[in-house]
């Protein structure tokens, strides 16, 4: 609930109850291969973990000594990588030595490393993985379109990726990502 600054739980039992209040503006949510939950936080334009006695660890806040702008979604890959989109937002006004560039960018599994590997798309926001967690799908908003690129055994993007779907404008904009089990994509967004 990110205009309520909550993260909110469902169960069958309870309905919708508060997990998480004070979530920094979170938006993207995932968790990793342990179960623990991590979030792009759009208020502090960061990348935090939730760990199991309930303290939140940093995992990035910069690449390449320049700041975050605006992280908005996140997948956890087979290998343990990070993926993040992070949007270029002019309004409200970022101070400091801030990426000029949207992207999407990547967190090695042992944390040491954050790397931009795209940034060439204008509007990247939703990310989701294929069950097999080899290929990864980004919404490109503005784009109108939904991006794949296949994931090496290494955890970086094989290729430069390919328009795995174009949605026309009147249709909507594609922005949130999810897929099932049977590899379905499903997509919510403007419009």
């Amino acid at each position: 609930d990110i205009a309520h600054n909550r993260r909110l739980g469902w169960t069958g039992d309870k309905g919708y109850f508060e997990l998480e209040n004070a979530t920094n503006g979170g938006t993207g949510t995932t968790r990793d291969n342990e179960g623990r939950i991590i979030t792009c936080e759009w208020e502090t334009s960061r990348i935090t973990r939730l760990e199991r006695d309930g303290s939140k660890t940093l995992l990035a806040d910069k690449c390449q000594g320049q700041l975050l702008n605006r992280p908005d979604d996140v997948v956890v890959g087979a290998d343990g990588s990070i993926y993040f989109t992070d949007l270029r937002t002019v309004f409200p006004p970022l101070e400091g030595d801030v990426i000029p560039h949207s992207g999407l960018y990547r967190i090695s599994p042992d944390l040491a490393t954050v790397e931009c590997l795209i940034d060439d798309c204008a509007t990247p926001g939703g990310l989701t993985l294929s069950p097999d967690r080899k290929a990864l799908f980004m919404s490109d908003t503005v784009g109108g379109q939904i991006r794949r690129y296949a994931i090496a055994r290494n955890g970086q993007l094989d290729g430069t990726g390919r328009t795995f779907i174009k949605i026309r404008a009147e249709r909507g904009q594609p922005h949130g990502l999810t897929t099932d089990k049977a590899g379905n994509i499903y997509c919510g967004g403007p419009g």
